[in-house]
């Protein structure tokens, strides 16, 4: 796989685990607290002070949630550097209660619950990998 795919299911699955938590709460998604750094200062004269690397996670979870809205597992409003009232939709929770094979018996959004508490973000970005693969039909 490639780095944007996996690195798109870890987001994914850190996305479903918040929202799974908060369910039926609509929560706001901060970029800035999402990957856990500092406050980043704002200039008006100058924007924002990013590296290279934070501005590839932003745009990733930009993109993950824009994808992951247009696909209809979430619905979310758009705001600068942020997406507000995000919720998990009927796909979403559907998706999150698969129980594939290979997870002997449990749901795939245990496990990413599970997996996530563990910190275990790129197993619980394969696990959302294979549940999207079969509602997808694969």
């Amino acid at each position: 796989m490639t780095k944007n795919i996996d690195y798109f299911n870890q987001i994914s699955a850190k996305i479903f685990d918040i929202l799974q938590s908060e369910f039926p709460l609509r929560v706001r998604i901060d970029e800035v607290a999402f990957f856990g750094y500092e406050p980043i200062e704002f200039d008006p004269l100058e924007g924002r002070s990013l590296t290279g690397e934070q501005e590839y996670e932003f745009k990733m979870l930009s993109e993950t949630i824009i994808w992951l809205s247009e696909s209809g597992y979430i619905r979310c409003r758009d705001h600068i550097n942020e997406k507000s009232d995000v919720v998990l939709t009927e796909k979403g929770l559907e998706l999150l209660k698969l129980k594939p094979d290979t997870l002997n018996g449990n749901t795939v959004g245990d496990t990413i619950f599970s997996l996530m508490k563990k910190g275990s973000e790129s197993a619980a970005g394969a696990v959302l990998s294979t549940a999207l693969t079969l509602a997808c039909g694969g």
